[in-house]
């Protein structure tokens, strides 16, 4: 569903820079708790797109019949329009969308792009776990596993923050932005710089949380996914 914007914050210098942002991963990793969580945070409109899925879709996955590149075709377009009129607006916007392969991501830049994705990741356990436990929604357990062998982890040229799953989603949504600052400020400049989320530990490790770290918030993230990043497990 598409919500309302919220109210801007009082504190208009704590404002995050206008961006489109999508949060990505499988199914159950809560990508829609995390976006609504940023959206509400930085004020911007949020798009659930699951929500978007045309019925043909939503019948195939309720089925246990994984989507296809054509099936995820017309709706990675609407998607893409939707951001390409929020860029042309100069609307922030956070939308969920899987976007499981390097071409869905490719498709979804077209809207924008300095589009940026944050990736939700997390072992296959607590991905199944979380899906066994949601109630209402279309999308059956069985197809965690076959959305994992199709997915292709962004790489370090894909302007996206990777996040392990686990943490409280406002707790995600605070390193997400913390993240597009770094992202917005001038070339150069200190925030610019990929730098941890904790200068203190500063671990450079993808999905690492140290250990002296609280347990609802990532000790450590880099601002970009690098190259090397292996998939989550499968």
């Amino acid at each position: 569903m598409t919500e309302a914007v919220p109210p801007r914050r009082a504190d208009a210098s704590a404002a995050v820079p206008v961006a489109r942002v999508v949060v990505m991963g499988v199914s159950g990793c809560g990508k829609t708790t995390v976006g609504r969580a940023l959206a509400v945070s930085a004020a911007w409109r949020y798009v659930e797109g699951d929500e978007l899925h045309p019925p043909e879709n939503v019948a195939l996955m309720a089925a246990g019949t994984p989507l296809t590149d054509a099936n995820r075709q017309g709706w990675l377009e609407k998607i893409a329009a939707m951001l390409a009129n929020a860029t042309r607006s100069g609307e922030g916007l956070v939308v969920t969308c899987s976007a499981l392969k390097r071409r869905y991501r490719d498709l979804l830049r077209g809207g924008d792009a300095q589009l940026r994705f944050v990736f939700l990741h997390g072992p296959r356990e607590l991905l199944a776990e979380r899906m066994a436990a949601r109630q209402g929604h279309y999308m059956p357990p069985s197809l965690l596993l076959s959305q994992l062998e199709a997915l292709e982890p962004p790489q370090a040229d894909e302007g996206a923050l990777g996040l392990p799953i686990g943490p409280a989603p406002e707790a995600l949504a605070a390193v997400a932005e913390t993240w597009l600052r770094r992202c917005a400020a001038p070339t150069g400049s200190t925030a610019a710089k990929p730098a941890s989320m904790d200068a203190a530990s500063a671990d450079t490790t993808p999905v690492s949380m140290s250990a002296s770290a609280p347990a609802s918030m990532p000790a450590a993230m880099p601002a970009v996914m690098p190259t090397s990043t292996p998939a989550s497990p499968a």
